[in-house]
């Protein structure tokens, strides 16, 4: 069981790892990064002057690409 257990916990972590925004909200040091929206409506970008929104989306759909962490709105 434990041998079961152990490497679905290390696949969640790393899924989880790899979506979750990696830049906190109050770094100066981000310029040239993405985030989505704290409400999921849009994307962010941050540059000298700190994070402005990149684009909105139509409903609360935004999300990370696993495979390259870039947000993108999932609208249909």
């Amino acid at each position: 069981m434990a041998k079961l257990i152990l490497p679905l916990f290390l696949n969640l972590f790393v899924i989880l790892g790899a979506a979750s925004p990696a830049v906190p909200r109050d770094s100066s040091s981000c310029s040239g990064q993405y985030r989505c929206k704290d409400n999921l409506s849009g994307i962010e970008i941050c540059d000298l002057h700190g994070w402005h929104t990149a684009a909105t989306c139509k409903n609360a759909t935004c999300i990370i690409n696993v495979g390259n962490g870039i947000p993108y709105c999932n609208d249909p």
